[in-house]
């Protein structure tokens, strides 16, 4: 298959070697980086859902589509899959 062709070591997901800080935070020790600070789901709240203008920019859509890059612990699939449903039953 071609993509198997170009790929390299690059390109290959890593394992993160996640850790649980102290305060819960979780971090991941090969990119030292967080994945989201203090409340996550507050934060996703705030930056990705309020970020896209949701659930107001999806509501009377019969499609809409959310890409995003990462996926992380999943936080931000899941906060918008809640509010896609909790809209959708209005």
């Amino acid at each position: 298959m071609y993509v198997d062709a170009i790929m390299t070591d690059a390109w290959q997901l890593q394992n993160p070697d996640l850790i649980f800080r102290a305060d819960g935070t979780p971090f991941s020790r090969a990119y030292e980086d967080i994945y989201y600070q203090g409340e996550g789901l507050a934060e996703t709240e705030h930056v990705f859902i309020n970020g896209i203008g949701g659930p107001a920019v999806w509501a009377d859509q019969r499609h809409f589509v959310i890409a995003e890059i990462g996926f992380g612990t999943g936080l931000n699939f899941l906060a918008a899959g809640n509010k896609i449903f909790l809209y959708s039953f209005k």
